[in-house]
C-alpha cells in the first residue's frame, strides 16, 4: 500500500509536512523496486536525514 506524507509521519515524527511527503515518495519508489517495506522506510528516513540532502535537486517542494 503506498504511503502518503501524513501516513509516513508515523515512521518519523520529526518530519514536517513537506519532508514527510518527500519521504513517502522515496519510500514508495523503493517499495516498488524492492518489495521490502522495511528497506523502503529505512531508505527514505536515511535520505531525508542526510545533512547533504538537497531536496530541490530531487524535485521536492515544501508546499506539496
Amino acid at each position: 500500500m503506498p504511503w502518503t506524507g501524513k501516513g509516513f509521519k508515523k515512521h518519523n515524527k520529526k518530519l514536517d509536512k513537506g519532508q514527510a511527503t518527500h519521504a513517502a515518495r522515496i519510500a514508495n519508489a523503493v517499495l516498488k523496486q524492492s518489495g521490502d517495506e522495511g528497506l523502503a522506510i529505512a531508505t527514505a528516513n536515511k535520505i531525508i536525514g542526510r545533512k547533504d540532502h538537497d531536496p530541490m535537486r530531487e524535485g521536492y517542494h515544501k508546499e506539496d
